[in-house]
């Protein structure tokens, strides 16, 4: 029975996709300098690609080591691509590229599209290491990002105490506006 359970922890060590990837620690890379893109799919509408910047912006500025250049990037369809991120990363003296898709899902994209586009973008700068990380969607921490703002919608959809009665409602109206017309109708 004892090689039952082996067999299972060992199957399931093995298949589970692992969440640390050791070369994202700072402590990694002593003094070298790390740039960050974290690359969307981009969009046609500016306010998407807006929030990517300032998703980026928030990263420096509150979770960033020092030191750490944080760059946005998107796929296609808007700039700035992940060349001109990269680009900006060797003009701030990165050392180390760290590409974040952030992507929920191990799609095309994240799997075949950003690491071949990071590896033309690092093919300008050989000097430079690079790598792609787990897309978004792979962290067991996305769980707690989808019950939280499910909980917000709920909690914000629920009427307040003041106005939870059947005459203030839709279908009171309607109730009403029913009985109305019936008194009309007698007189």
């Amino acid at each position: 029975m004892r090689w039952w359970f082996w067999w299972v922890a060992t199957t399931l060590a093995l298949e589970a996709p692992s969440t640390f990837d050791p070369r994202v620690s700072p402590h990694a890379y002593g003094g070298k300098k790390i740039g960050v893109i974290i690359v969307d799919h981009g969009s046609t509408r500016p306010d998407a690609n807006e929030r990517l910047e300032k998703l980026c912006e928030s990263y420096s500025a509150m979770r960033a080591p020092p030191g750490w250049a944080v760059f946005p990037a998107h796929m296609e369809i808007a700039r700035p691509n992940i060349q001109d991120a990269f680009d900006a990363c060797v003009a701030a003296g990165c050392e180390v590229v760290v590409c974040h898709p952030f992507f929920l899902a191990a799609g095309r994209h994240a799997v075949t599209d950003v690491p071949a586009l990071l590896a033309d973008a690092n093919d300008r700068h050989p000097a430079v290491r690079s790598f792609v990380t787990p897309p978004l969607g792979h962290s067991p921490l996305i769980l707690d990002v989808l019950h939280d703002t499910i909980l917000a919608a709920v909690e914000r959809d629920q009427p307040s105490s003041s106005s939870s009665s059947f005459e203030d409602s839709f279908f009171g109206a309607i109730q009403a506006a029913i009985a109305e017309e019936d008194m009309e109708r007698e007189k």
